[in-house]
């Protein structure tokens, strides 16, 4: 329910509840003129209880005197910051029969972030009851996990055999089945570390021609929602791949063969993506890429700098990750730091 400030009330449908949030709209609330002292003692209760229901978050008041006057006040009362993971909260003024709360994620587990912002919403009607900080998952037992044999060599090669044979079929649906099962194969939180680690060198090596498809599909000049689907997963696989060898320690062995697929393929399709990307945590896989590939390699510096487009790519996505996205900030300063280091 919502209600303007003539005091008609209105339902959102789930519809536009849904659409708002992933505007970063929270919700919409009125509070009567006739009621300043229930209202800023509500906001005070609101801060105070937030801090107390929320884990982590820091409620800072900050006054915007320009506004006018209701509104400066309730902005005041509305502007919070969060700082792991980032969650910023503010009252937008574009609405003239609304005060609305818009609410950015630019960092964390988007779980997380839904039972972040229902608090808030309950919050700001009045319920503050403590949030309930159960975990999201369960953890698999220490007992359990050590009867776990991972797969041997040959096994991952078929694997990876089978997945290169889907990915060269023109079934979209299997190509992004064989996709996510590649990035989930490489990704040390779901998957076996040490099966990851086999996986993403056999991957970046060459075998089975999957780093190659994978170029070719993220290559592609089909433009739809699904092929964007493929090229998040393509870089879910490459950035996996290449974060984990770089934490392992073995990304040298890689990076610094005489390889020139790093070159000719990867490295130009990378940049390529970073320009026609219009999802910001596709931008973030890719700057990930290119600071793994920028820190763990001489070679590739030396050709970012020949290239010559690069830092002005990366520092667009830095202003861009700066406004609303934590992770591409973090990914694309560190690319930067790295391409300097000469």
């Amino acid at each position: 329910m919502s209600t303007n400030h003539n005091g008609e009330t209105n339902s959102i449908s789930t519809n536009e509840a849904t659409t708002s949030v992933h505007d970063g709209i929270l919700g919409r609330s009125e509070f009567s003129e006739q009621q300043p002292t229930y209202r800023r003692a509500m906001f005070r209760q609101h801060a105070g209880s937030l801090r107390q229901s929320v884990p982590n978050l820091n409620v800072d008041a900050q006054s915007h005197l320009t506004a006018p006057p209701k509104a400066a006040m309730i902005k005041r009362n509305l502007n919070f910051r969060r700082s792991v993971p980032n969650l910023k909260l503010n009252l937008d003024e574009s609405y003239t029969n609304w005060d609305v709360i818009k609410v950015l994620k630019s960092r964390g587990c988007s779980l997380t972030f839904s039972k972040l912002r229902r608090a808030v919403s309950k919050a700001a009607n009045g319920d503050f009851s403590v949030v309930d900080d159960a975990p999201l998952c369960l953890s698999i037992p220490d007992c359990v996990a050590a009867l776990y044999t991972p797969p041997s060599s040959d096994d991952i090669k078929k694997i990876l055999t089978k997945s290169s044979k889907e990915l060269q079929t023109s079934r979209r649906d299997g190509q992004l089945t064989a996709l996510r099962l590649l990035a989930a194969m490489t990704d040390a939180d779901k998957s076996h570390k040490s099966t990851c680690i086999n996986v993403a060198t056999m991957i970046l090596e060459g075998e089975a021609g999957v780093r190659e498809t994978c170029i070719n599909l993220l290559s592609s000049e089909t433009s739809d929602e699904y092929s964007d689907r493929v090229d998040k997963a393509v870089l879910d696989v490459f950035s996996n791949s290449l974060s984990l060898l770089y934490m392992s320690g073995d990304i040298q062995k890689v990076t610094e063969s005489e390889d020139p697929w790093y070159f000719q393929s990867l490295f130009p399709s990378l940049l390529q993506s970073m320009k026609q990307c219009p999802c910001p945590h596709g931008c973030t896989l890719v700057s990930q890429c290119l600071s793994v590939l920028l820190q763990s390699s001489s070679d590739m510096r030396h050709e970012a700098v020949k290239e010559g487009s690069l830092e002005t790519i990366l520092e667009h996505a830095l202003a861009r990750g700066k406004k609303s996205h934590a992770n591409l900030y973090d990914h694309a300063q560190s690319a930067i730091d790295a391409l300097h280091c000469q």
